[in-house]
């Protein structure tokens, strides 16, 4: 039955909320089993692990706390929901159940959760109205109702700013250069962890900063989104110019690694000092792999992609090539050798049909 709520919820394009006791492993191999990432969700009333808090923050599920986390036995719960970001956590009642202290034993009511509210706001050493804000944006964004993230949207309605895990992830552009027989967006859509990428037209960089809101809480400022992000590399550098004015924060791009190739020149040196990392799809161990799953829109595509990785090092003081595995044709360990012998670089699995 918890397979079919989930392939429903697949179906119909709705976050699943899911209520798990003394079930870790077999909630996350059932999720990861039915691709659960693609609708997203919460895991409500929890009370798990903080390895189940973190494993639910990388595929990109929410969290919510009820009036467990005031008990004062709950001391351990209490340093999970500490340890994680705000912009995942929601609260709730869970009425008429669970009555939060100093109503322990109560008929639970709605009104209360403002106890709950108070024990994350004292965790998190925030105000009880921060605290009231960011659960209310949090609950918009998952269920897509009311004011649903302003702030992460430009005037057409497009979402240029979404959180994953600890990280805020920019969308910058639909367009790529390549079209690659493993990727999900040619068949299923602009949709990563239930977030819709849709773009009807390119935002500049006023546009991506406002979406972008308070970011100070984040630990990593990530270009990805939909397509390529290099495309855009003017409004790219802007971007990360003025991120950079606002503090030290690291900033990554997730790259297929051809903007030298499509700009004609090294445009590598332009990194230096404003990009803290970036990931690069090496996706095959030989240029005819590379064509045949990669489908490049240029000529000499993955010469090209060895090459943006070789004159990166220069600038970028942390590189990590990647590749799939369970793409035909794949030879994970010779990519792995290519990445770590021959670039200098390090090298990362990624998996099929996992976004994100």
């Amino acid at each position: 039955m918890f397979r079919h709520h989930i392939r429903a919820a697949r179906e119909m394009d709705l976050p699943l909320v899911i209520h798990t006791r003394e079930a870790e492993e077999q909630t996350r191999r059932v999720l990861q089993e039915e691709k659960a990432t693609t609708c997203g969700g919460v895991l409500h009333c929890f009370t798990g692990s903080a390895e189940m808090a973190r494993w639910a923050l990388d595929q990109g599920f929410y969290l919510s706390f009820s009036g467990i986390l005031t008990f004062r036995a709950a001391q351990e719960l209490q340093q999970v929901a500490k340890s994680l970001p705000l912009d995942r956590l929601l609260i709730e009642t869970d009425a008429p159940y669970l009555a939060p202290i100093p109503y322990r034993g109560k008929r639970n009511e709605p009104a209360w959760v403002v106890r709950v509210a108070e024990t994350l706001a004292t965790l998190h050493d925030r105000s009880l109205e921060e605290i009231a804000r960011i659960t209310t944006e949090n609950y918009c964004r998952l269920f897509r109702v009311g004011a649903v993230t302003t702030e992460a949207r430009d005037p057409q309605n497009a979402l240029l700013a979404y959180p994953i895990g600890h990280a805020l992830y920019l969308n910058l552009t639909k367009a790529c250069t390549l079209h690659c027989e493993f990727c999900p967006k040619w068949s299923a859509g602009p949709k990563v962890h239930g977030y819709d990428l849709s773009l009807r037209r390119h935002p500049d960089a006023e546009a991506v900063l406002q979406a972008m809101g308070d970011f100070s809480g984040y630990r990593e400022i990530v270009f990805c989104g939909f397509g390529e992000p290099t495309l855009r590399l003017e409004t790219l550098l802007e971007v990360a110019a003025a991120i950079k004015q606002r503090g030290d924060f690291r900033i990554r791009i997730n790259t297929d690694g051809l903007a030298n190739r499509v700009f004609g020149c090294d445009v590598t040196p332009r990194f230096r000092g404003l990009i803290d990392a970036l990931s690069v799809s090496l996706n095959a161990q030989d240029a005819a792999t590379y064509e045949r799953i990669c489908q490049p829109a240029l000529s000499d595509s993955y010469a090209a992609v060895l090459a943006f990785i070789r004159a990166a090092r220069e600038h970028v003081p942390d590189i990590t090539a990647t590749a799939i595995q369970g793409v035909e044709g794949v030879d994970i360990d010779a990519c792995r050798r290519i990445a770590e012998t021959e670039l200098g670089v390090r090298f990362r699995v990624r998996y099929l049909d996992r976004l994100g």
